[in-house]
């Protein structure tokens, strides 16, 4: 995961529900998903109380009213950017995770004229 981040190709942990478990990483393995969070959990033990903030996070996200990020919010005392930067910069990346531009899904908007099919008897 450090030399991935060292690269510039560490994913952004905190977009949607985050890497897939069994995405590819630039070594062909399919775990990339699994290193970050290890890699996320280390850091974030390490930091923030060790296995007690760790079992203090697994609490809180039990109760259906708090999610992942609040969650690691309401431990560490940081806004989820600051957490996210803090554990990229751990891993040796240069900050904040990019910012990932929006997908644009095309409209298509229905036609003014009416289509006329020959021989149907419109």
């Amino acid at each position: 995961m450090r030399d991935i981040a060292a690269v510039g190709q560490l994913p952004a942990t905190f977009v949607g529900i985050g890497p897939n478990p069994a995405g590819l990483g630039p070594d062909g393995r399919g775990r990339l998903g699994y290193d970050v969070g290890y890699t996320f959990f280390v850091w974030f033990t390490d930091n923030f109380g060790g296995l007690e903030a760790h079992r203090r996070y697994v609490e809180l996200v039990q109760d259906v009213s708090i999610g992942r990020d609040e969650a690691l919010e309401m431990i560490t005392g940081l806004s989820i950017q600051e957490i996210e930067t803090q554990w990229r910069l751990w891993l040796g990346a240069s900050g904040a995770a990019p910012t990932l531009l929006p997908t644009i899904t095309p409209i298509f908007l229905p036609t003014p004229t009416p289509f006329l099919i020959p021989g149907s008897g419109n």
